[in-house]
């Protein structure tokens, strides 16, 4: 396992179209049956909050959406608790997931790199701010096939 994805990175997925992209999909699916990308359960629930080829490929890929260990919760505890804003209140009342603070502790036990298209804003709560604090590497989706040289 290398990399952990936040939503944003899946979700901007769907402009590869597979018909047109076929050898970023054999690349992508891959890394994913190799477990070299992986993600996290409530990942998975904020993509099937759409209908589209990533909430489905997402279904075809169940298996790399993990459930948190008690570690990871512990990461998560202490993030929650720092970082109180992440919990909006529509997610509160709706029950809408919260991905960000299992997405940053999956990274933190495992030593991965999180993947996330959010960008580092002062005195923000978002993931890059929140990687930094806990020194925690973290890219774009872009900076993640630059990573691995990708071309097309």
């Amino acid at each position: 396992m290398k990399y952990v994805f936040d939503a944003g990175p899946f979700i901007d997925c769907r402009y590869y179209f597979p018909e047109i992209f076929k050898n970023f999909w054999s690349k992508f699916n891959s890394f994913a049956a190799n477990k070299e990308i992986i993600s996290v359960k409530e990942v998975y629930n904020e993509i099937l909050k759409g209908s589209d080829i990533i909430s489905d490929w997402a279904n075809e890929n169940k298996d790399i959406f993990e459930k948190p260990t008690d570690d990871e919760f512990s990461v998560v505890k202490e993030i929650l608790s720092k970082h109180k804003e992440l919990l909006r209140n529509i997610s509160i009342t709706s029950g809408t997931p919260v991905a960000d603070p299992f997405v940053i502790a999956k990274a933190k036990i495992n030593n991965l790199i999180v993947v996330t298209q959010e960008t580092l804003k002062p005195n923000a709560h978002k993931i890059p701010n929140i990687c930094d604090e806990l020194n925690i590497k973290y890219m774009n989706l872009k900076g993640f096939m630059n990573n691995e040289v990708w071309v097309f």
